[in-house]
């Protein structure tokens, strides 16, 4: 709605925008920062060059605004707002296309739970069969 309906007019929506966007940005980040320890390289690369390229668009679309172009103003800014379909198109070749190459595989815990009661009891009659 801030960037559609209520463009280059004062609106609530421009406020609600910018009080979403910059925690979710900085949590985006975070979260590349965490991927870096966790994903392939390659993969790390890509996505951290495609969040680079957005706040590149939203900077550009920002500068384009305050000059008052708006047709660049609309084509940066719709860059920016890109950013998850690339994110998703770049997860999904990674995991579909790239399945065996993943990092982030299940381990197989070992399930050891103490012996039941019948299993010692056999195990000692069991032992002692043989002794004698």
């Amino acid at each position: 709605m801030a960037d559609f309906k209520s463009m280059g007019k004062d609106s609530y929506f421009h406020v609600l925008d910018r009080i979403f966007a910059v925690p979710l940005t900085f949590m985006e980040l975070c979260k590349i920062c965490i991927m870096f320890k966790h994903t392939r390289f390659s993969f790390f690369i890509i996505y951290a060059s495609a969040f680079a390229f957005a706040i590149f668009s939203f900077v550009t679309s920002c500068s384009n605004q305050s000059a008052k172009n708006m047709s660049g103003f609309i084509f940066w800014h719709n860059m920016w707002h890109m950013f998850p379909i690339f994110q998703s198109i770049i997860s999904v070749f990674d995991i579909v296309i790239f399945p065996d190459q993943m990092i982030f595989m299940e381990t197989k815990r070992e399930h050891t739970s103490p012996p039941t009661l019948s299993t010692l009891i056999l195990k000692k009659v069991s032992d002692s069969t043989k002794i004698e």
